[in-house]
C-alpha cells in the first residue's frame, strides 16, 4: 500500500494491562476477535508509525488484550 492510500482504523489501545507488556484493546470491528487474526499490526502515534507482531492475544469482556513481540 502507498502512502497515499488510506488505511482504515480498526481499533485502538486503550491503556496498559498487567506489568509484563500486555495492552487493552478496544475494537472497532463487529467481532472484537477478528483483529487477533492479524500477525502483525501497524500502530499509529501522531504522525509515528511502527509494525509490531502479535505475540499473543485473547478476548476479555467487549475487547481484547494483546501482547505485542518485543514491547514489553
Amino acid at each position: 500500500m502507498t502512502d497515499t492510500q488510506k488505511r482504515v482504523a480498526m481499533g485502538y489501545i486503550k491503556g496498559a494491562f498487567g506489568v509484563k507488556g500486555w495492552v487493552k484493546v478496544a475494537a472497532d470491528t463487529e467481532y472484537s476477535d477478528s483483529l487477533l487474526g492479524y500477525p502483525e499490526w501497524r500502530l499509529r502515534k501522531d504522525k509515528d508509525v511502527r509494525t509490531v507482531a502479535v505475540e499473543s492475544g485473547k478476548l476479555n469482556g467487549h475487547g481484547i488484550q494483546v501482547n505485542f513481540h518485543g514491547l514489553a
